[in-house]
């Protein structure tokens, strides 16, 4: 598009690899409305604003057991279902609300919210880990999605909607079983796709070990935790008599155990996943799908604590369709984490559309600024800079913001990032169009990128060298040596005219760089350029740069100890 600055020649590809706030310019429900759980995703989806859409709608009551709230939008939501006389209950980990960052149970408890601190005081690491809300008794969201903006906007989630009324009653009987009406008792809740149970008193360890002792096709896992032995047990057994197993798990939980090399120790096919978009963001799923029928999902990590101790639940629900969401969720997982090894046909992905998580490093904005991704497809923008997909950050993941795009399938898609300042200036990312590549079969993909700010400048002079002779170009940037001439980079001649010499280095735009010509001769020695320092400035513009040097006075041979610049 004319006029627009980017490059029109060559471009950077990233595909995507196997590697937000409630705004995100995707649906809020990413499936369609049917009968039966409802799965929801992040980052791919939006399960933020589903269940800011579910609290919304409440009429009667909620009831939320959450191991923590962090994100202010859900007590924005709350306020607005108060003052339309919803009753709300709310119950959280006590020991997690004493963590000094934990402060906004406090703020709702200031503003006469029913809440709990719940202590588990079962075992030193017991918690209450669940992340349920039961909605007007109807209605029940789960999974492994906290209510923090981490959870939203980098970490790899999932949040299940029930309407089945079984598997709600026994939602509803845990929460008072927390909020104090009466001692737990064990009693797995039946539904008419599944069953529910609770940790510790229903042990639900034994169901899951009999599940994959059952299975006899394939199982697919991906845990944050996976560290129970009996459990790691009965998937490398089911390993070893043929089932196909693959097992994804979070690195910085896999290097405390050794239960994932049991598994890879048996054919199963361990990926260990680094979720890096910020500090402490997590490959944080909770579920398994097995024999493309039967999923194992809820806020339990498969450790012996979790299952022993702490207060957890634990789905088994068998549904084709729910299946379906899982392993297309799966896939993604594995395009992200293992990408030189994946393969669409391995699980049955075929999808018009695939969603993108777009994650930009910016160290440099400032309040008020709005970041965005923009390029040539309409779903970016067309090369708008205000039509592009809006990315959000916070403090949780800041300098990373976060969004989520939907493409085509198989698209190929030039884009660059855009700060848009408050006083209404545009600043585009320097260097090429970045080329974004849609797998595809309409796996789920991920972007990983840092705001450029580099790029490449050619620098163009005329001398001639003798042999053994080298011309460099030395200044205070570290690519061009910190002023150290033996770390500067040196010239190259053009065969068909060896006095014209070129360099190409890559320097921050926007800037002007003080530098110097050194002459190497052919002992090593430096001679430096006589007179000031040279000024290299680099534009506000995309490459190509090119800055031509003309040449002074002959250098004059120095000492390499001796000030020789104004500035080194």
């Amino acid at each position: 598009m004319p006029g627009l600055p980017r490059a029109a020649a060559e471009q950077v590809r990233f595909p995507l690899v196997l590697s937000a706030a409630c705004l995100f310019l995707t649906p809020a429900f990413a499936q369609p409305a049917q009968p039966g759980p409802q799965a929801h995703f992040a980052p791919f989806e939006d399960p933020e604003a589903v269940a800011l859409q579910l609290i919304d709608g409440a009429t009667q009551s909620l009831d939320i057991a959450q191991y923590n709230i962090r994100n202010e939008r859900f007590l924005v939501a709350l306020r607005a279902a108060r003052a339309r006389g919803v009753a709300i209950r709310i119950v959280v980990d006590a020991k997690n609300a004493r963590n000094p960052w934990n402060t906004l149970d406090d703020t709702i408890e200031a503003e006469g919210f029913a809440i709990k601190r719940f202590e588990n005081t079962s075992h030193r690491y017991a918690i209450m880990h669940h992340k349920f809300t039961v909605i007007d008794g109807a209605r029940v969201m789960t999974g492994s999605f906290n209510w923090n903006e981490t959870a939203q906007l980098v970490n790899d989630e999932n949040m299940i909607v029930l309407d089945d009324p079984g598997l709600v009653a026994g939602y509803q009987e845990e929460f008072g079983e927390l909020w104090g009406s009466q001692t737990e008792q064990p009693g797995v809740a039946q539904g008419a796709n599944g069953e529910l149970l609770f940790s510790p008193e229903d042990r639900p360890r034994q169901r899951i070990v009999d599940a994959m002792k059952a299975a006899q096709r394939r199982i697919l896992i991906a845990m944050f935790t996976f560290y129970d032995r009996d459990v790691a047990r009965a998937v490398a057994d089911a390993a070893q008599r043929g089932v196909e197993v693959v097992l994804l798990t979070e690195k910085k939980q896999a290097d405390k155990t050794g239960e994932d090399e049991r598994v890879a120790r048996a054919g199963g096919r361990v990926i260990v996943g680094a979720n890096v978009g910020a500090a402490h963001s997590a490959m944080h799923q909770k579920y398994a799908v097995i024999d493309d029928e039967l999923v194992i999902t809820g806020a339990c990590n498969w450790s012996w604590t979790a299952f022993n101790h702490s207060n957890e639940d634990v789905l088994l629900l068998r549904d084709a369709a729910l299946a379906r969401r899982y392993t297309d969720n799966f896939a993604g997982l594995v395009l992200r984490y293992d990408a030189t090894n994946y393969r669409p046909v391995d699980f049955g992905v075929a999808r018009a559309e695939a969603m993108t998580h777009l994650l930009v490093r910016m160290p440099y904005t400032q309040p008020g600024d709005r970041v965005l991704l923009t390029g040539d497809h309409p779903a970016l923008g067309s090369w708008s800079a205000a039509g592009g997909v809006e990315l959000f950050t916070s403090d949780g993941i800041f300098p990373a913001w976060s969004g989520r795009v939907r493409l085509p399938a198989g698209a190929q898609v030039r884009c660059k990032a855009i700060v848009l300042r408050a006083d209404g200036s545009v600043r585009w990312e320097l260097g090429q169009d970045r080329l974004l590549d849609v797998d595809a079969a309409g796996t789920d993909g991920a972007i990983d990128v840092t705001f450029r700010e580099r790029v490449p400048v050619t620098f163009r002079t005329r001398a001639t060298l003798a042999a053994g002779e080298e011309l460099r170009l030395v200044g205070a940037d570290p690519a061009l040596g910190g002023w150290d001439p033996s770390k500067a980079p040196a010239f190259t001649a053009d065969p068909s005219d060896p006095r014209a010499l070129t360099l190409v280095v890559e320097l921050a735009g926007r800037n002007a760089y003080a530098g110097k010509l050194v002459l190497i001769d052919a002992n090593g020695q430096p001679n430096w350029e006589s007179g000031m320092d040279r000024s290299l400035v680099v534009g506000d513009q995309d490459a190509p740069q090119a800055l031509d040097l003309p040449s002074r006075t002959p250098a004059t041979p120095v000492s390499s100890t001796s000030p020789v610049s104004s500035n080194p």
